[in-house]
């Protein structure tokens, strides 16, 4: 008797476990081109600053991209939709469109540096 409890145990977690393993197959996979790394401040003086009070859409080459501000600064690629994060440089591998949502009348202040610069 008891070991068909211990059997009824075991098949219910390897169930359990075949499950979860199934679930992670749905997920997002992170695409490689594009990389995400975190760059200090004194990078900015390469790249050319970009201001906006107003939202808007714009479409940009390959390149790198940062941003010293929480906004609603989005990257559009061909698979991919991410929000730009404060203090990071983004090195994007592909021809991106980049929307800006002003929801608060912020000031949105943008860097960008073509990659082959």
């Amino acid at each position: 008797m008891l070991y068909v409890i211990v059997i009824f145990f075991v098949l219910i977690i390897l169930i359990e476990l075949y499950s979860i393993i199934k679930i992670y197959d749905y997920l997002p996979v992170i695409k490689e081109n594009i990389i995400d790394k975190s760059g200090d401040s004194n990078k900015v003086i390469n790249f050319t600053k970009y201001t906006a009070t107003d939202s808007f859409t714009k479409k940009y080459e390959k390149g790198y991209l940062y941003t010293d501000d929480d906004i609603n600064l989005f990257v559009i690629s061909q698979d991919d939709v991410f929000n730009v994060k404060k203090n990071k440089i983004y090195k994007i591998n592909s021809n991106f469109t980049l929307e800006f949502i002003n929801i608060n009348n912020n000031v949105a202040n943008y860097y960008y540096n073509a990659q082959n610069n």
